[in-house]
């Protein structure tokens, strides 16, 4: 069995009208109308917080040969 952690740092709180202003989160809209001063490292240190843990259970990055 494999078993793998993936992981995007997604953006936790978008405004209520975004989907009528944005085509897609993937690189549409400008960072700045997106991202809260106040709780990106918030989000950095929890999305850290995951891996770590992940890979303190033993998950790792694939070695390529």
């Amino acid at each position: 069995m494999k078993i793998s952690a993936f992981h995007l740092m997604p953006t936790a709180s978008c405004p209520t009208n975004f989907e009528q202003r944005y085509e897609s989160v993937w690189g549409t809209p400008p960072w700045w109308e997106l991202a809260d001063a106040r709780r990106v490292g918030q989000y950095y240190n929890w999305t850290l917080d995951e891996l770590i843990y992940a890979g303190a259970r033993g998950l790792r990055r694939p070695v390529h040969q």
